[in-house]
């Protein structure tokens, strides 16, 4: 504990109060949703993006069943960080780590976003 001037204190292992505001505020805000609708959302576009690249022939790590995910859909590649770059570079938000390129939807996204991402995706992985 460090003392400050006019008596006041600080004390180390207190977390800072703005962050603790914001996340409130913001778990508050979202305590009025159903989150098993936005579950519903998200996995929704998942499948759309599924069904693109599979008849596109691109194999999915993600499994076709619900209950296996949730918003993440990846695909395997030995160039994960080429074609998550390359995917960015077409506006498409992809991390690729090792051997694995991940795109995740949010409820912010909409069915407009699953086409784009499956044509960068298949852009992507050809380069």
């Amino acid at each position: 504990m460090r003392f400050l001037a006019a008596g006041a204190f600080l004390a180390i292992d207190q977390p800072p109060p703005c962050p603790s505001y914001v996340l409130n505020t913001a778990l508050s805000y979202l305590s009025r949703f159903d989150m098993r609708d936005g579950q519903r959302h998200v996995q929704t576009l998942t499948v759309a993006l599924l069904n693109e690249l599979a008849a596109a022939g691109v194999r999915a790590m993600t499994s076709r069943d619900p209950a296996w995910y949730r918003a993440s859909f990846c695909i395997a590649s030995t160039r994960a960080q080429a074609v998550a770059d390359a995917l960015r570079d077409r506006g498409v938000y992809a991390r690729g780590r090792q051997v694995r390129v991940r795109i995740s939807f949010q409820g912010y996204n909409g069915m407009d976003d699953a086409n784009p991402a499956a044509n960068a995706l298949r852009a992507g992985l050809s380069v």
